[in-house]
């Protein structure tokens, strides 16, 4: 497993882990652009992604990600609660994966296990 961080702050989260061929991009703040010339540093392109997963709706995790799931033509997993306060981003073409907190689910070979925290986000 491998991981790195894009970056993290009021302007735009986000960190990709990778494990064998499967790259997951763990929130999505920021333009395609960004997203492209931030795994570029890494030796990454965006047609390496496999999916992308939302840890909650705050604009700095989700700035790009509609735009990046339809660009780089992968889906989009988070909660019910977080899709429904980010309705405004997605056009209807992106494949969106709802999960449920305490219910692992797979991406490839990671299995991976969403947990509620304290926080002011659905």
């Amino acid at each position: 497993m491998r991981f790195a961080l894009l970056g993290s702050g009021s302007r735009g989260n986000g960190m990709v882990i990778e494990v064998g061929r499967s790259l997951v991009l763990l929130d999505c703040g920021f333009s395609v652009s960004q997203v492209k010339m931030r795994l570029a540093t890494l030796g990454k392109r965006p047609e390496e992604l496999t999916a992308v997963v939302v840890t909650h709706e705050h604009s700095d995790h989700i700035t790009g990600v509609g735009i990046s799931a339809r660009s780089f033509g992968v889906p989009v997993y988070a909660t019910a609660g977080s899709l429904s306060k980010m309705g405004r981003l997605f056009n209807g073409s992106e494949e969106i994966i709802a999960i449920e907190s305490g219910i692992p689910f797979d991406i490839g070979p990671m299995n991976i296990h969403p947990f509620s925290i304290s926080h002011d986000a659905e």
